[in-house]
């Protein structure tokens, strides 16, 4: 018979294993979850899948530009839209000038063009796990994914959020000190100074250098491959 309800009430109306994906450090663990509810911490890709995948290999360019100078901070905005490509790079160089750093650019699923400012960096995309923490904070759109990179990594972090769930992770960000959040729409050369002198502050990035200690400490996918070989019955392999 088909559902007459959602997935996590069934879960729970039968006892049902539900993993949630994400870090302690960052998010507390509701007081009404049953103990079927299992928090794991953010799931990561191994090493050494990363490597088959060909996701960890080396940018030379951008490893020569990061070594040409202080760590930049990081600015991505994903499967987003930029509806502005120029002038949100000209915005970005702006803030980053004022602010006496550089900016290292993903640029994700948005055409951002050419750069023709020398602190600026602009690459399509590259290694998150290898790249930020070289970098001193981070300016996302606030997916949860990459919301866990750059916390993970120490990174401050501030949110320009589209869509969807964007606004919470900022809002968490702020919530914990080690960022805040505004919305990429509204957010221009003024926005952005305004984030990264906040990102700047030492009580900021002490915060987040010690949430990034604790969730570097956790091993969320190998959690959550434990509990499933633990919980879930074992069926034997038809004869």
């Amino acid at each position: 018979a088909p559902y007459r309800s959602h997935t996590l009430a069934e879960a729970d109306r039968r006892g049902g294993l539900v993993l949630h994906a994400w870090s302690e450090a960052v998010v507390d663990r509701p007081g009404d979850y049953a103990p079927n509810h299992r928090v794991t911490g953010f799931w990561g890709v191994p090493d050494g899948l990363r490597g088959a995948l060909g996701e960890a290999t080396a940018d030379p360019e951008l490893d020569a530009w990061l070594d040409a100078g202080p760590p930049p901070l990081f600015f991505g905005f994903g499967s987003m839209p930029v509806v502005d490509p120029a002038r949100t790079i000209a915005d970005i160089a702006t803030a980053a000038k004022r602010t006496g750093t550089r900016a290292l650019v993903g640029a994700g699923w948005s055409k951002l063009g050419a750069n023709d400012h020398a602190h600026v960096l602009v690459r399509s995309g590259f290694d998150h796990a290898r790249v930020l923490p070289r970098c001193v904070g981070a300016v996302h759109h606030g997916g949860a994914g990459t919301t866990a990179a750059s916390l993970t990594a120490g990174l401050p972090t501030w949110v320009c959020a589209v869509l969807a769930d964007q606004p919470w992770w900022g809002a968490r960000c702020a919530a914990l000190g080690v960022g805040g959040l505004s919305h990429l729409r509204k957010t221009d050369a003024d926005g952005f100074t305004r984030a990264i002198e906040t990102l700047q502050r030492v009580e900021v990035r002490e915060r987040a250098a010690a949430i990034g200690e604790r969730m570097r400490a956790e091993d969320g996918l190998g959690r959550a491959v434990a509990i499933v070989e633990q919980d879930l019955p074992q069926t034997a392999p038809p004869v």
